[in-house]
């Protein structure tokens, strides 16, 4: 069993550098780093239901008291169920959201939808002082950091 400080762990939905893929070879399964178990090839579900289960796993909270759920492999944690599955894709190398105007494929379907959008062409964000329009809010935001004044709210 291994055990990881409480500042290891990761109060966050977001997953930053996870690129591991799942092994090429069917004979090498997926484990659990807490209690060794071996969980196999096995379906998303599972391995979210041993995430929440494993008694070896840490069980810490938030300064809210809000339980944390850790993955099987590492010391990502989040709050959010939802992003354990899109962390756990990262591990197994799951891109289940696939765009249908080229060979491109995501973990997530937001994801896809902001790159459909470079197919498309669209634009849906448009700045108030200028404008400029911009397939993603983010860089809208950007352009009105730059452009504008950074106080000035300039995005619809």
């Amino acid at each position: 069993m291994l055990n990881f400080p409480d500042d290891k762990l990761v109060e966050t939905s977001v997953d930053e550098g996870q690129d591991e893929a799942v092994p090429e070879d069917p004979n090498v399964s997926e484990s659990c780093i807490y209690c060794s178990e071996a969980l196999g090839h096995t379906d998303m579900d599972h391995l979210v239901r041993h995430c929440v289960t494993c008694s070896f796993m840490p069980r810490t909270k938030t300064a809210k008291g809000q339980k944390r759920l850790n993955c099987y492999r590492c010391v990502f944690a989040t709050i959010y169920k939802h992003s354990l599955v899109k962390h756990i894709r990262t591990h197994l190398g799951e891109r289940p959201f696939a765009c249908r105007l080229c060979d491109a494929t995501f973990v997530q379907s937001s994801t896809l939808h902001g790159h459909v959008q470079t197919h498309t062409g669209e634009k849906p964000y448009k700045c108030d002082r200028c404008g400029y329009r911009a397939s993603r809010r983010s860089t809208l935001k950007r352009h009105a950091l730059f452009r504008h004044s950074a106080q000035d709210e300039v995005f619809v």
